[in-house]
């Protein structure tokens, strides 16, 4: 719970090996475009030889007689413009040792109140562990993000046996017994959800204000949080373009389960996706597996990968980065056909027999597809409401376009999502990463004290 630091620069990036490649945009053979939802108006190029049309799509989002314009390349003044926001944000965000000082207390005061509600009478570690996973475990996260935190029982049938419930309900009690002593070890209870797939106690530590989600056997997201954090430590230029993503995502209205969106996981697979397809990650499950297609839980450290994948020369800055982001999702990425896998880490489309072999669900929809990388038949879009995809996508192009004009300044504005006022900047308000939400100076102070209460 404790280790997890700033990622750090791997012996690959170091010397300024690992680059990015870059593609010529609209060369033969290249992916056709995504289609944006407003079917009003085309786009053009954003200065005289900066864009040109690309050929008409067929994808359903938006109707194929568009023709789209990708933004052009960056100049360096832009470029450099970008680089420093996106880095400044990034430092400012990034965890600081006293928020590891508070983990650990958040840690050992769950670590008492689990032992006192199922081994009193135990010595600490014999019958127990706890696991962070989610941001906070991936080495992607801020300083001010939930903790989740996984309980791991070593004899789960003898905590059975001594609450006199059957295994397939251990996990609702569980919950719902921390929920009733959680007040007397420091914490405040915001919510029990004991009927969930995953059930959870949703708490807030009153000392740190540090909020966390308690769960009993969530080992999958443990693995997948540990996935992330290797490709974290592999370059160090994952850390700033995710936490950069998932501030536009936030801003703009685009992030967020709850409200019919992408999750910030989500969010920070597509970024790893994108950089595997410009050859600066590897798939680290298919390292793990060069004679077979990964299907297993297994993946190498970022250590191990690095020994084995040679990333393209080309080293590219955390500026260029963020804009070829918006631009790969936002006219090269084929919307409702091909597939987001990290797992495999190269463009298939959603028939290739990869997908079939364990069926990917939702395809059938025309949006975007993100597998996950070991629940294979998961399909991430599963969250989307209707009418979310096409303004995703939409503001993916806008956000290219912005950039590409050295517009810079609206990429983070924000509208308080109580008041709704809007063209906000960061200074004016304050982000709610446990619901998704943030809110103008006028209703932060209003929002914390219901918390509090």
């Amino acid at each position: 719970l404790i280790s997890v630091m700033p990622p750090q620069a791997s012996p690959q990036s170091s010397n300024g090996a690992n680059g990015m490649a870059a593609p010529a945009t609209g060369a033969p053979g290249s992916a056709r475009p995504a289609v944006a939802p407003d079917a009003g108006r085309t786009r053009p190029g954003n200065r005289a030889g900066g864009g040109y049309a690309r050929p008409r799509g067929a994808n359903k989002i938006r109707p194929p007689e568009v023709d789209l314009c990708i933004p052009g390349p960056l100049g360096a003044m832009a470029e450099r413009a970008v680089c420093e926001m996106v880095q400044a944000y990034a430092n400012s965000v990034a965890p600081l040792p006293e928020d590891f000082d508070k983990r650990i207390e958040v840690h050992d005061n769950l670590a008492d109140l689990v032992r006192n509600c199922f081994f009193a009478t135990e010595a600490p570690g014999q019958s127990f562990q706890l696991h962070l996973f989610g941001s906070a475990a991936t080495g992607l996260g801020q300083r001010t993000c939930d903790l989740d935190i996984c309980i791991d029982f070593y004899r789960e049938a003898e905590v059975c046996k001594s609450l006199g419930v059957r295994p397939k309900e251990l996990e609702g009690k569980v919950v719902r017994k921390l929920a009733s002593k959680a007040q007397r070890f420091g914490f405040k209870l915001v919510e029990t959800v004991a009927h969930a797939k995953v059930p959870i106690v949703m708490l807030v530590h009153q000392r740190s204000m540090l909020s966390c989600d308690v769960c009993v056997g969530n080992t999958l997201g443990v693995t997948n949080s540990s996935l992330l954090k290797e490709y974290s430590q592999f370059d160090p230029r994952l850390y700033p373009v995710v936490v950069a993503v998932k501030k536009w995502a936030s801003a703009k209205g685009v992030s967020g389960s709850k409200k019919g969106f992408l999750s910030s996981y989500s969010w920070a697979l597509l970024v790893v996706y994108f950089m595997q397809i410009r050859g600066i990650l590897p798939s680290l499950q298919k390292l793990a597996h060069p004679h077979d297609t990964p299907r297993d839980l297994e993946f190498l450290s970022a250590s191990e990968a690095a020994r084995e994948f040679k990333p393209v020369p080309e080293n590219k800055s955390v500026g260029q980065l963020f804009f070829e982001f918006f631009c790969f999702y936002g006219f090269e990425f084929e919307w409702g056909e091909e597939v987001a896998s990290v797992r495999l880490g190269e463009k298939f489309l959603r028939d290739h027999p990869e997908f079939r072999r364990e069926p990917l669900k939702n395809t059938q929809h025309n949006e975007i597809h993100i597998e996950d990388p070991f629940e294979l038949h998961r399909n991430l879009n599963c969250v989307l409401h209707k009418g979310s995809a096409a303004r995703t996508l939409q503001a993916l192009q806008d956000a290219a376009e912005c950039i590409a004009q050295e517009n810079i300044g609206g990429m983070f504005l924000y509208t308080c999502s109580y008041c709704k006022k809007g063209n906000l900047t960061s200074a004016e308000g304050a982000e709610d990463e446990r619901f998704d939400q943030w809110y103008c100076n006028e209703c932060w102070g209003d929002w914390r004290e219901t918390r509090r209460r």
